[in-house]
């Protein structure tokens, strides 16, 4: 998606535009991993009442968010790498699934 940063803020710009976040679910993203997540509750692995749906939809929401944020709306302030922020939101993200 930061390749495509002037895409980003053309699709902010235009109402009626597809968001990054329905071009994810227009080719099975969001459904993939909530289906990983469902296979990992049944391992033992992730809570078995965590909404795998709504998990998988709050992980993509993350890292499309992070990049508009980066990439559009705080574009001329520094912040964290993709990469470090990248590591750090999937760090959270699966301990926060992680069976206890």
């Amino acid at each position: 998606m930061q390749p495509r940063a002037a895409w980003l803020r053309l699709q902010f710009a235009e109402q009626g535009r597809p968001t990054p976040v329905q071009t994810g679910r227009s080719i099975g993203l969001r459904g993939r991993l909530a289906d990983y997540i469902r296979t990992l509750q049944g391992r033992g692995s992730f809570q078995p009442a965590a909404n795998a749906d709504l998990a998988a939809e709050v992980f993509f929401v993350g890292i499309a968010g992070h990049v508009i944020a980066r990439e559009v709306l705080f574009a001329d302030e520094a912040g964290p790498s993709t990469e470090t922020y990248l590591q750090t939101y999937i760090d959270l993200f699966l301990h926060g699934l992680e069976a206890r």
